[in-house]
């Protein structure tokens, strides 16, 4: 599981255990980049388009521009 700083999940998924040990997470202003794991793993329902997270996301950005 990949949580934002407040602790809702962003991304779940399954990683083999022979994978754990090439798992990079590179932390650039909270932002993680693509790595092998990704391709295999679900967006967090409040992430989604439509969840609670997206919606608001959706707003800022449109009152931002």
């Amino acid at each position: 599981m990949f949580r934002d700083a407040k602790g809702n999940v962003t991304r779940h998924g399954r990683v083999r255990a022979d994978e754990l040990n090439e798992m990079v997470v590179d932390d650039a202003r909270g932002a993680l980049s693509e790595s092998g794991c990704w391709p295999d793993t679900e967006v967090g329902d409040k992430y989604r388009v439509g969840g609670e997270l997206a919606r608001d996301i959706v707003r800022l950005a449109k009152e931002g521009s």
